[in-house]
């Protein structure tokens, strides 16, 4: 996605809402076991957004938000910022689990993209 689709299509109402919750849903703890830097770039992430991954889900895949977020939430991945779109939902994870919650929701037959 180009930088000018990013920018228009994002509801910049909801920045602060985003940024509170990637602050809230951040990896403090595995920041804290690193040290006082550490936590400073966890932060300068949260502020820049760099440490959530957005995932999208199209409706055809017959799934809620609510369901998706009870399975990965059952393997340790917190999700936040939902939206629903006409298409389908988006969501985001943790940048570092990312990975791990496509693999999982694809396994269950959900496509991810």
């Amino acid at each position: 996605m180009r930088i000018t689709e990013r920018l228009t299509s994002f509801y910049w109402l909801l920045l602060p809402q985003f940024i509170a919750e990637t602050l809230w849903y951040a990896d403090w703890k595995r920041a804290k076991k690193r040290g006082l830097l550490f936590v400073i770039w966890e932060l300068a992430l949260c502020m820049l957004s760099i440490n959530a991954h957005a995932l999208f889900i199209e409706n055809s895949e017959g799934v809620s938000g609510s369901q998706v977020h009870q399975f990965l939430s059952g393997y340790g991945i917190p999700t936040w910022g939902w939206s629903y779109i006409d298409d389908g939902m988006r969501f985001h994870v943790r940048s570092r689990q990312a990975d791990k919650a496509q693999r999982l929701l694809l396994g269950a037959g959900i496509i991810v993209q």
